[in-house]
């Protein structure tokens, strides 16, 4: 009889770990739901806090009133992308519209859908940051605070962008490494899906581009499969966008509230109080000719009109809009406001659950900077994560608020560089080398 115990190599290791850590996920973020009881979902404002916007307009679809306002104009809508208002209305269809059983059962579905993540994202921090590394980013993931909350602790679609976002990344990276066209055929749509839950995500986009660019293959072959991703990406979005035309007779890509963003932080009260802080609405510093001209139009109109006067008003006032841009950026990475999930926090867990959040950001950010220093000098490819944290967050950058929701879906990504970071200041033996294959980007 053979005794000797099995042995398992450093890469069999790290993906058992993964895979703990995976299940690790799921069951804190099943504490949360159950435990801290947060599948009693506030009824207050019409039952706002179950999916907020998206939740109205899956209400609507599942009463078979169809894709209409939220804000009960009963006039069709494109204020939000398409994918996840359909995705709960058939939760809201089959366990009843705004019932515990469908808080209950899409809270599990968005446990599920964290646990899912942490294993994507070690596959992914494998590539960027080593085995090493990526080990510490899975297990920090399966419990950082702000990812337990927005699974366990509210209806969100957070999660599955999440979840896409680093599909994507991990898509691409593969691509670079690897050349088949099948891969990046996945990744362009796993982004053009990830554009129909927040069309922020076409960021997603460029770094495709980027990876594909970066492949061993001819300069051909880059611009023949670059452009293949981009008709992926342009077939996707298509449906949706010949809705929007037919409903609203012109073209609306993906959402329409773009013109009400900016002209909520673009303009004259705004620019007279301190960055952050809110003002009056946008009706409310509309002029009453402003008001009369704008009465009767549809959502669409009335927004390509407001659009229009953000951009007049930054041509006029481009001083002010950078002083409030970099300030807004500021507190996009560091002073981020955690007023709603601390309530939340405080709510559900208490002291402990404040602290946690509210320190969760800053200290990740730190690691994140020095994770990705370090990844560059090691010769690791980390120019598609370079390129994301650019691009992602430059449209909150003239948002009137920064919520701390906004900076959420680049959390996962900076915890693997706060992991690299921390791997590296570990005295522990290197499991993993570094990635010399791939020059510095």
């Amino acid at each position: 009889m053979n005794d000797r115990m099995p042995t398992y190599s450093s890469q069999d290791l790290s993906t058992r770990l993964a895979l703990w850590a995976a299940a690790l996920s799921f069951v804190v973020r099943l504490a949360v739901v159950f435990v801290l009881g947060t599948w009693h979902v506030p009824a207050d404002g019409d039952h706002w806090a179950f999916g907020y916007e998206m939740g109205r307009i899956a209400r609507s679809i599942a009463e078979g009133r169809g894709y209409i306002s939220p804000f009960g104009t009963g006039e069709p809508t494109a204020w939000m992308p398409p994918l996840y208002p359909y995705l709960l209305s058939g939760v809201f269809s089959i366990f009843g519209v705004y019932s515990p059983a469908s808080a209950i059962v899409i809270l599990v579905i968005q446990c599920a859908i964290g646990a899912a993540t942490v294993f994507i994202l070690y596959a992914l921090a494998c590539r960027w940051a080593g085995r090493r590394a990526a080990v510490i980013a899975a297990f920090g993931f399966a419990i950082y605070p702000p990812a337990v909350y927005f699974s366990g602790g509210i209806v969100s679609s957070s999660p599955l962008s999440v979840l896409l976002t680093a599909m994507t990344l991990l898509l691409a990276q593969v691509y670079r490494e690897t050349a088949r066209i099948g891969t990046v055929l996945s990744a362009g749509l796993v982004a053009s899906l990830t554009a129909l839950l927040d069309p922020v995500s076409l960021v997603l986009l460029p770094c495709i581009l980027y990876a594909i660019l970066r492949a061993p293959t001819s300069l051909a072959t880059r611009l023949r499969v670059s452009l293949i991703a981009v008709i992926v990406a342009v077939v996707v979005l298509t449906p949706w966008t010949v809705r929007n035309y037919i409903v609203f007779g012109t073209w609306v890509p993906i959402k329409s509230n773009l013109g009400q963003e900016l002209a909520g932080s673009l303009n004259d009260h705004v620019a007279r109080r301190k960055c952050g802080e809110s003002g009056p609405s946008v009706f409310e510093t509309m002029s009453p000719s402003e008001k009369e001209l704008t009465a009767g139009m549809d959502e669409v109109v009335l927004n390509q009109w407001l659009l229009k006067r953000a951009l007049h008003w930054a041509r006029a006032h481009p001083r002010r809009v950078l002083e409030l841009s970099l300030c807004r950026a500021a507190q996009f990475w560091w002073q981020t406001d955690f007023g709603a999930a601390l309530e939340q926090a405080m709510r559900h867990g208490g002291p402990l659950a404040k602290t946690a959040l509210a320190l969760s950001y800053p200290a990740i950010l730190v690691l994140a900077v020095g994770g990705l220093i370090l990844a560059y000098w090691q010769g690791r490819p980390v120019g598609s994560a370079a390129l994301f944290f650019l691009l992602y967050p430059l449209i909150y950058y003239v948002r009137l608020i920064t919520l701390y929701r906004y900076r959420y879906p680049l959390e996962p990504f900076l915890l693997i560089f706060a992991a690299l970071a921390m791997a590296s200041l570990s005295r522990y033996p290197r499991v993993d080398t570094p990635g010399s294959s791939y020059p510095n980007e």
